[in-house]
């Protein structure tokens, strides 16, 4: 899984700081295994990256079955401190910004109920 922060009004050192808190909290979560940054990943089309490119963590979990309850705790950290997070498994992207709670909660199980059905 791959995790960005992605926010137009932060600069390079801002977004670094950004991952290694997000790191650090899903490091201390029971389903996560390891958590590497992923430096230089190509920024989505259309984003305002720092020289088109965004930071992201590389995320390895214990089981395929804690994937909900982690994509909850990227969601919640995203909240708390107003930060856009978008989440990625094989090409298949879960954007977490510019929609209402009732909104993402509704993207967000649908991302899940594909990955886990195995697609």
């Amino acid at each position: 899984m791959l995790l960005s922060v992605v926010d137009a009004d932060l600069d390079a050192a801002e977004i670094e700081d950004a991952l290694i808190r997000l790191r650090r909290e899903l490091l201390g979560h029971a389903g996560v295994v390891d958590a590497r940054t992923v430096p230089g990943t190509p920024a989505p089309a259309g984003s305002k990256a720092v020289d088109g490119l965004i930071a992201a963590l590389s995320v390895a979990l214990t089981d395929p079955g804690v994937l909900a309850a982690v994509v909850e705790a990227v969601r919640a950290w995203g909240a708390r401190r107003g930060r856009t997070l978008r989440v990625e498994i094989d090409g298949d992207v879960l954007d977490l910004a510019g929609v209402t709670s009732a909104q993402q909660q509704q993207v967000i199980d649908a991302w899940l109920r594909r990955h886990e059905a195995g697609e």
